[in-house]
């Protein structure tokens, strides 16, 4: 079943009403379609559902496993990481606070599963927030990724995110969302070092200070200076890719799917090309733009 629903992402179909349309074509595609994803039946549009609200914590372990394959095979070098999270709109209008805080639904067509966030570039976003971790140096990678709604601060999703990292890693470079002591004290247990923005005032406690000198290094400086050529990029790489931005389905559970099958079909294309000798991140041909 999972590989209908990177079908449904891959070709860009509406959810389940097109992927279920395409594979009742009765056409020659349709065929090779059910042959590839291993049905000798079609399921109930139903039983689509039913699979995929359930989808998220398999696709989670996906793309943990395939990051474990990138790296022993030496197409990515997961020394260092990048670390950033970005607001996703939610499919349909958006539900004022106003209304929300009163619980009235003044029109239809809302998610009422998503939430209010706010970023410094984008302002308040009526949505969910897709964090994403990929390998700083070339090619830009994922090996971790997550969905929550909007108004979820980045630091819940630190300790999941350090569990998944390669065993090879020493840096995660990540914005002034996770400075945080205790994003500092997970990180050292795991033997990588947290390098994010840090200021010092007067009162700053010593090893704060000490944390600060770090990151104004010449080291520090080179490290936070990858996130402009990995994450940050490659986020706007995939929004360019898959339709995510805004996200074409609603509910908490079926964005989180679907967010997470755009990261693990990104991960399936890297390898492909490797593969083939393409360039790693050349993943528009393959998709169907």
């Amino acid at each position: 079943m999972l590989k209908c629903f990177v079908v449904m992402v891959w070709l860009k179909l509406d959810f389940h009403r097109g992927l279920y349309s395409k594979l009742s074509s009765g056409t020659l595609e349709a065929e090779r379609l059910m042959k590839a994803c291993g049905l000798c039946g079609l399921p109930s549009r139903r039983t689509f559902d039913r699979r995929f609200n359930n989808l998220a914590p398999d696709l989670k372990q996906r793309i943990s496993t395939m990051a474990m394959l990138l790296c022993q095979q030496g197409i990515v070098d997961p020394s260092t990481v990048s670390t950033d999270s970005s607001l996703l709109k939610a499919n349909g209008n958006i539900w004022h606070r106003r209304h929300m805080k009163r619980g009235i639904l003044p029109c239809g067509n809302i998610d009422v599963e998503a939430h209010w966030g706010k970023t410094r570039c984008k302002g308040w976003v009526y949505g969910y927030k897709g964090c994403i971790t990929v390998t700083a140096l070339p090619p830009a990678v994922p090996i971790y990724a997550s969905l929550s709604t909007a108004n979820v601060d980045d630091t819940i999703f630190y300790p999941e995110l350090v569990d998944c990292l390669p065993l090879e890693t020493r840096f995660n470079v990540a914005d002034t969302g996770f400075d945080s002591s205790e994003l500092y004290a997970t990180s050292r247990q795991r033997r990588v070092r947290l390098v994010t923005p840090v200021r010092v005032y007067k009162n700053t406690p010593p090893e704060r200070v000490k944390l600060a000198e770090f990151y104004n290094s010449p080291m520090g400086k080179a490290l936070y200076r990858l996130r402009s050529v990995s994450v940050e990029p490659f986020i706007s790489q995939l929004k360019d890719l898959f339709p995510i931005d805004p996200l074409p389905v609603k509910g908490r559970r079926k964005a989180d799917a679907y967010f997470l099958l755009s990261v693990l079909i990104y991960q399936l294309a890297v390898y492909l090309n490797h593969q083939t000798g393409r360039p790693h991140r050349h993943i528009k041909h393959l998709l169907n733009n």
